[in-house]
């Protein structure tokens, strides 16, 4: 979601990936109909791995809680733990 919000404002003037260093298997379907809902077609992405590769001209790394700072290939690039706190349904 995150990417995709990003990459939406930015209106190509910069541009955002995404990914994790234990990325799913594949997308949340609810994510999917959410983005939808807001005009954002995120139904052919997958998620991705953090890789060295990724890390090439990256200028910042955003974590969001997951502590991605501290994986080796997040190291190439300055980065800033934005953690967001999940909550969850009770049931």
């Amino acid at each position: 979601m995150a990417e995709a919000f990003f990459n939406n404002l930015a209106n190509g003037k910069a541009q955002a990936f995404s990914a994790g260093t234990s990325p799913a298997h594949e997308l949340n379907a609810h994510v999917v109909k959410v983005m939808k809902e807001v005009g954002i077609d995120i139904s052919e992405q997958k998620p991705k791995l953090l890789t060295l590769e990724m890390m090439r001209g990256t200028e910042r790394v955003i974590s969001m809680g997951c502590g991605v700072e501290k994986a080796c290939s997040a190291r190439f690039a300055p980065s800033e733990n934005w953690s967001l706190k999940i909550r969850r349904k009770k049931q």
